[in-house]
């Protein structure tokens, strides 16, 4: 699987083999007597186009050992929450696809994990759908629930997640405190709006320039010690505003996977 993130999930569950090393949750090994407390948000669909949503979360239920109440009763109070309780007794494959990826997400959450892995959860999401889940996303966290969460959007992850592991290429390249990760990361972002001579900006202490946007650059710098010499090189042109700042997590992900902007 691309970057390794689905497999190493699989591997965690037990769907597929480990090589080596072992899965934990709370010191005691991930197996099938306590997969109950684990709930899964799978990259892929996993829900049956000629079941009726109450048909569907019916399996799911029972496959996690929940009693009929409790299965109709957690149904419904997440059916509410994402605005979804008329979509009941419909197809799963007469619902759209941002509505699908919802029930998805609700079969991860039916039985009440208290461990969360969440697979790409805002895959064919639109904006508005992303910033509802996110926000039920960080209720669940706040009302500590232990969540792994994975994406490709840099911004989610730094939204929402306290401890970081980034793959490339299924190799790790970074793990630890999301914060004190940005913040130990000696580089800098200045970003500027004006006039710049990207030729001219000639200066050994800047490693990378975008410039997506007319008259608007991110300017990178190696060494925070070094922000006040590309700053005199800078003010040379016509600058209306200069902003600096840490490095995003996208940045210093590009910047330890060896990716390179074109200047």
């Amino acid at each position: 699987m691309e970057h390794g993130k689905s497999t190493l999930f699989r591997c965690i569950l037990n769907i597929i083999p480990k090589d080596k090393g072992e899965a934990l949750l709370d010191n005691n090994p991930i197996n099938y007597s306590i997969l109950d407390r684990i709930g899964y948000l799978i990259e892929e669909g996993s829900l049956t186009p000629e079941y009726t949503v109450y048909n569907q979360f019916c399996t799911f239920g029972i496959l996690k050992n929940m009693s009929d109440n409790e299965i109709i009763e957690s149904l419904l109070y997440w059916l509410k929450k994402f605005d979804m309780l008329e979509y009941l007794n419909m197809k799963i494959k007469n619902i759209s696809k941002g509505n699908r990826q919802k029930l998805q997400f609700i079969v991860s959450v039916l039985h009440n994990p208290t461990l969360l892995i969440l697979d790409e959860p805002f895959s064919g999401l639109d904006p508005i759908s992303v910033d509802e889940l996110k926000s039920v996303i960080l209720e669940l966290k706040k009302d500590g629930r232990t969540i792994v969460f994975s994406s490709h959007q840099m911004e989610h992850v730094e939204l929402i997640c306290d401890d970081i592991l980034l793959l490339d290429k299924g190799n790790m390249i970074l793990y630890g405190d999301l914060n004190e990760i940005k913040n130990s990361y000696n580089k800098k972002k200045i970003s500027v709006v004006g006039k710049i001579d990207i030729e001219k900006l000639n200066n050994e202490n800047i490693f990378k320039i975008v410039n997506d946007k007319f008259d608007t650059y991110e300017i990178y710098v190696n060494g925070s010690s070094n922000v006040t010499s590309v700053l005199d090189s800078i003010k040379l042109f016509d600058v209306q505003n200069i902003n600096i700042s840490n490095l995003s997590l996208e940045d210093i992900f590009m910047d330890k996977a060896g990716i390179k902007y074109e200047e």
